[in-house]
């Protein structure tokens, strides 16, 4: 049940093969705005294992951007605990906060999430990669 099909039945349609980053970013983002980190993770892991393994994509081509939009809706987006917080103790209005962190979130995806990923699979060595340099 883990490696189904109806998760590329849900995503595929809208953004295609070439753009699931992308849609696995957008995913992240917004489940993260209403969960924790933690909760988000243990969530979109299976997904994003089972789309990974569907489309023959490296669970490092999926894996970065999704902790990347976690990680940065967590920190900068309440009602998460640290942005509430920093919000509580300057007297700073909640929502502006929320405006703010969508601003600065969304840029940070983008560089932390898919355009990172494009220089860590260079860092990264695959099974081909492995087999090469063990010839040589």
């Amino acid at each position: 049940m883990l490696f189904s099909s109806p998760t590329l039945f849900i995503v595929e349609p809208k953004f295609g093969e070439q753009r699931i980053q992308w849609a696995v970013v957008v995913a992240s983002f917004i489940v993260e705005i209403a969960l924790f980190f933690e909760v988000g993770l243990v969530l979109l892991i299976p997904i994003v294992f089972s789309i990974a393994k569907q489309l023959k994509v490296s669970i490092l081509h999926l894996g970065l951007p999704m902790g990347a939009a976690l990680l940065a809706t967590h920190s900068f987006l309440p009602p998460h605990p640290g942005p509430t917080v920093i919000a509580n103790e300057y007297g700073a209005n909640v929502g502006m906060v929320l405006l703010y962190g969508i601003i600065i979130a969304i840029p940070t995806v983008i560089i932390a999430g898919p355009v990172f990923t494009k220089f860590a699979k260079k860092w990264c060595l695959t099974r081909s990669r492995k087999q090469e340099i063990s010839s040589h």
